[in-house]
């Protein structure tokens, strides 16, 4: 005995496009972390041994150190 079925095509619903900030939000969302990029600069050594020491000091890491030297600067200006 066979049984019957019939497969219909049944339009899939159509989304609206992406916007920059919806774009954001997602990224934002899935890593739940704010998006990173990498720059590399050119420093006097005696600020990397100072960055380094610093860093060591508060039991961090010289990119987390950098970044709050950054954030606190920024913030200043605001």
């Amino acid at each position: 005995m066979t049984k019957k079925f019939a497969i219909t095509g049944t339009p899939a619903p159509q989304r609206a496009p992406r916007t920059a900030d919806q774009a954001h939000d997602i990224d934002h969302f899935v890593t739940g972390v704010e998006p990173q990029t990498t720059m590399t600069v050119q420093i006097p050594a005696r600020l990397k041994r100072a960055l380094k020491q610093q860093a060591l000091d508060r039991d961090t890491s010289v990119k987390n150190l950098l970044i709050e030297i950054l954030e606190a600067y920024f913030a200043q200006l605001k």
